[in-house]
């Protein structure tokens, strides 16, 4: 009879751990679920988590991206640096609201950088806030008077608030075009 309970207990303690198991094999190895997508391809990029290293001459295509998720404090880059003919990068932003359901302000911030002649990246000193409060919004932004012989990136930031359990995340789709 006693090996008969040890031998149950073990059992049990073989269905645990593999019960355990299971959900770890299906995790995902990724840290967080933002992600930036090509509206061209469909295919899920990674997330832009350092300076781009490729190039797209906005004169000739349009950059379009998917904003997943982004939560407070976090912010993602574009998976390309530019350049522009006209001297102006122009954002069009359809933003949701993701996270909760609340009707609380949500700021998202972009942040141009630019190229130095010693070929470092530096914040270019501009930025444009888009704020909200409702379900989401569409809105433009515009970057002007920028140097057609430079290079640009956008950091897209999420400034909302980190109180513990509000849980701000920003989503939406993203066109920069010139």
């Amino acid at each position: 009879m006693k090996k008969m309970n040890n031998l149950f207990a073990l059992l049990l303690a073989l269905c645990l751990s593999f019960s355990l198991a299971i959900p770890c094999l299906a995790a995902s190895a990724e840290g967080n679920n933002i992600s930036i997508t090509e509206a061209a391809s469909q295919s899920v990029e990674p997330i832009a988590a350092s300076v781009p290293t490729e190039y797209r001459n906005l004169s000739s295509q349009s950059y379009s991206a998917e904003l997943v998720d982004l939560a407070a404090t976090k912010s993602s880059l574009t998976l390309y640096y530019f350049t522009t003919g006209t001297g102006e990068i122009n954002l069009s932003l359809d933003l949701l609201r993701s996270g909760t359901t609340e009707k609380t302000k949500r700021v998202l911030k972009v942040y141009l950088y630019e190229r130095t002649s010693t070929g470092t990246w530096k914040d270019s000193g501009k930025s444009v806030s888009v704020t909200f409060y409702g379900t989401g919004l569409s809105t433009t932004k515009s970057f002007t008077s920028l140097d057609a012989n430079k290079f640009y990136y956008l950091k897209f930031k999420n400034e909302s608030s980190t109180k513990s359990g509000d849980r701000m995340d920003i989503s939406g789709d993203i066109l920069v075009t010139e």
